[in-house]
């Protein structure tokens, strides 16, 4: 059972960056909105990104940095 109170649905928005994300925010102690707003964006993002657009590399950086997780850019092997 995630930690987030009521839990984040499956995106539709299937992009694997995104499904990792929202497993990270269920299983995280903060909510959404909470995320959102120690990270300076606004606070439908993360629920819209899940549905219907993709956010910005800085936006998606910004809520990560909350979570405590950096995004990285590596050569493929």
């Amino acid at each position: 059972m995630p930690k987030y109170k009521y839990g984040l649905p499956t995106p539709t928005n299937k992009d694997p960056l995104i499904l990792q994300l929202t497993n990270i925010i269920n299983n995280s102690k903060l909510s959404s909105t909470q995320i959102c707003l120690e990270a300076g964006v606004g606070t439908s993002s993360i629920s819209t990104w899940t549905t219907r657009s993709s956010p910005s590399i800085q936006n998606f950086s910004s809520v990560l940095e909350v979570l405590g997780y950096q995004l990285v850019v590596r050569k493929r092997r």
